[in-house]
Order: structure tokens, then sequence, then C-alpha cells
């Protein structure tokens, strides 16, 4: 499991965001949302972007989310396939 890790406001990041010191970087990773029916665990996979920056001058590499409304809106093959496996039956 992955150590926790703090959330912040677009407010709280325009400073860091500020010092970035190179391009970014375009980053995705894709987490399920799971949900047990009584039967069997019903999962949906979903994408969450994130851009990579080095940050100051100590370089220290920072990861901002990115994801909108959008990112997901488009069905893609993963989820249509996931959906044409019955997810319901």
């Amino acid at each position: 499991m992955a150590p926790p890790t703090p959330v912040f406001g677009r407010e709280e990041l325009a400073p860091v965001r500020n010092r970035i010191v190179e391009p970014c970087q375009l980053k995705s990773l894709i987490q399920h949302e799971c949900e047990y029916d009584g039967l069997k665990y019903v999962c949906l996979p979903f994408k969450r972007v994130f851009q990579e920056c080095v940050v100051g001058a100590q370089r220290r590499k920072t990861r901002f989310e990115v994801t909108t409304e959008l990112t997901n809106g488009a069905v893609d093959v993963t989820v249509e396939r996931f959906w044409s496996m019955g997810k319901g039956s």
C-alpha cells in the first residue's frame, strides 16, 4: 500500500507551481472502484492523470493531479470490454 499523500487545493499549489524548473511530463494510472453485490465483487476501472514536474533548487519531483470530469468521459476499450462481459449478470 502506498504511503498517505497530502491533498492540496489549487490555491495552495500556486506557490509550488511557480517554482517549476523543467517541463512537466504527463503520467497516468488506472484505478478500480469496486462494490460487493452480495455474490461477487464488481470493479469498474477509471483513469487518473498527473503532471510530474521538477520543482525548486533541490530539483524535487512533484506530481499534480490534472484529472478532470472529461478524463473518463469517453468510453475506452478496457471499459467497453468490462461492460460487455456481463457486469450485471
